[in-house]
């Protein structure tokens, strides 16, 4: 392609994202004025046009990115979601936010963006030599390579599964999903095994053959299933969005377009897997079961449980403010590698947070982050968070080939759209623990490449 070209298609792309900034910044203002209508307070409006700005930022900043789909997108939900918090959608479950809430959230939201900006900005001349190059073989790998790793990593992934199904085979027989999970996960270290299923899916997906994709997914599918989970779900759907979408980056017109059917299935799934898994888990309709008691305020009752575990974070991360009557000086920033030793759960006590409602625990990433160092200590972890979530991006523009580093960008991806929700890379560990063992199964498995 001639550099007159490549001009072209880049003005054009700046363009269609130019005014893609505009409409949302539009489309934001006109919440703005919307909330000041209402009856906002002086200090309501302040906290909005902070936020605004944020989010202006975060999406300008996604937007100059060359891939769409980078850490300040992702992380753009969070200050989205502390813009439409109401306490009129349920006034039973959510409390009035206090200005200090709303300081320590921006410190924090500051201090992440800055260890983005760092993280982008530098790079580590010891780790460009040492580190990223030992990726560099994984993103040659031929079509008949990517299917043995397929089939190895998913052999692995599905252990869990084959175990849950064995030891459980009743509750499987008579479909009881959400049984035969409590035995899936007794397999130890299952958490950490079933996270083999994602390289495995995209390996799959890389080496375009359509048997091993079919089989891959299908089993991926399975062992989804048997570990029926909000988070499982999603995960899945992000790894195989994420991996079709970099396979067809440069393709043809129609393959976009069902790339963007295939997000928006996904969307709708996610949507719908809300009623099943509450459904499965109470034998009743949870949204008209709070309906019922009174609980819903001012909003659609199918739309109640999207909304509340979008904005229920925050008043728990208010009361955890609150109710913190010790630091835990750095045992939750260490709660991973604890946990990879079995040792976490003799510090259940310490790793406990209470909700202020407990129909939705979810306390944002600032939570334990708060517990460990209070205010402005948890800025600290928030920027040495924000490094490590843009290392992995800039990890993965380096290896786009790489089905391994994709496989570990796609798992911190979801890690970040979920900072609304509750600290990931803490409280699940999954995003740091893929990193692990995709270092190790490159060691052992793909061996090293000249």
């Amino acid at each position: 392609m001639n550099s007159g070209a490549q001009n072209d298609i880049t003005g054009r792309l700046t363009r269609k994202r130019a005014n893609i900034f505009i409409i949302t910044m539009l489309a934001l203002a006109a919440i703005a004025v919307f909330m000041i209508v209402r009856g906002i307070s002086k200090a309501g409006i302040l906290n909005y046009f902070v936020l605004f700005c944020i989010v202006g930022y975060t999406f300008f900043k996604a937007l100059s990115d060359s891939f769409l789909f980078n850490p300040y997108l992702f992380f753009a939900l969070t200050p989205i979601s502390l813009m439409i918090y109401d306490v009129g959608v349920s006034e039973h479950y959510l409390i009035e936010l206090e200005q200090n809430t709303y300081n320590l959230v921006f410190w924090n939201f500051l201090c992440l963006l800055a260890g983005f900006a760092l993280a982008k900005k530098y790079r580590v001349t010891i780790g460009k030599k040492e580190f990223v190059s030992k990726w560099a073989g994984t993103n040659t790998l031929s079509s008949k390579e990517l299917s043995k790793h397929a089939w190895i990593l998913i052999g692995l992934g599905m252990l869990p599964s084959l175990y849950g199904c064995l030891k459980g085979m009743e509750y499987l027989l008579s479909l009881q999903l959400y049984s035969l999970k409590s035995v899936v996960v007794s397999m130890p270290l299952s958490s950490v095994f079933q996270l083999f299923i994602y390289p495995a899916v995209i390996c799959a997906i890389f080496s375009r053959n359509k048997k091993t994709i079919f089989s891959v997914i299908s089993l991926a599918v399975f062992s989804v299933a048997v570990n029926f989970s909000k988070t499982t779900i999603v995960m899945l759907s992000v790894t195989v969005l994420i991996a079709y979408y970099n396979s067809v980056a440069k393709a043809s017109r129609r393959k976009k377009t069902a790339f963007v059917l295939l997000l928006c299935a996904a969307l709708v799934f996610f949507y719908f897997s809300f009623d099943i898994y509450n459904n499965m888990r109470h034998d009743y309709d949870t949204n008209k079961y709070f309906s019922s008691l009174g609980y819903i305020g001012n909003i659609s009752e199918n739309w109640f449980l999207v909304v509340m575990y979008l904005i229920s974070p925050w008043a728990n991360l208010q009361h955890i403010v609150h109710t913190t009557q010790a630091h835990t000086w750095g045992l939750w920033a260490i709660k991973p590698f604890l946990g990879y030793l079995q040792l976490d759960t003799a510090l259940e006590n310490i790793y406990s947070l209470v909700p202020l409602h407990t129909a939705f625990n979810t306390y944002t990433f600032i939570s334990p982050f708060y517990r460990d160092f209070g205010f402005w200590g948890s800025g600290l972890e928030s920027f040495i968070l924000g490094i490590y979530i843009m290392r992995v991006y800039k990890l993965f523009k380096d290896n786009k080939k790489s089905p391994f580093v994709n496989s570990i960008n796609a798992m911190v991806a979801y890690a970040t759209v979920m900072l609304f929700f509750n600290n990931h890379f803490l409280q699940l560990s999954y995003p740091i623990t893929i990193y692990i063992i995709m270092i190790l199964y490159r060691k052992f498995f793909v061996g090293k490449k000249p």
